[in-house]
C-alpha cells in the first residue's frame, strides 16, 4: 500500500544578481545568499498562499514562452 505525503509549500521567485556562498569558519559554516533580489523574493513568498509560486511581472515576461502564468493581485 502506497502512502501519500502532502507537502505544503509556497515560493517567491525573482531574477537578478545575488551574493551567495559559505560564511563562517572551517569549524562552523552556513551557506547564505544576500542582495536586493533575495529580499524581494522573501517579501513575495511572504505574500503567497500555500500552493502558490509568485513572481514579479518582469520575471513573468521572461518565462512566458516556457510556462503558463496567471496574473494575480499585487502585493505590498
Amino acid at each position: 500500500m502506497k502512502k501519500t505525503i502532502k507537502i505544503k509549500f509556497k515560493a517567491g521567485v525573482t531574477k537578478g544578481t545575488v551574493f551567495s556562498g559559505y560564511e563562517g569558519s572551517h569549524i562552523m559554516a552556513t551557506y547564505t545568499s544576500l542582495g536586493d533580489r533575495v529580499n524581494l523574493a522573501a517579501r513575495i513568498v511572504a505574500s503567497a498562499k500555500y500552493g502558490e509560486i509568485r513572481i514579479p511581472t518582469k520575471t513573468a515576461e521572461l518565462i512566458k514562452k516556457s510556462y503558463k502564468t496567471k496574473k494575480t493581485s499585487c502585493f505590498r
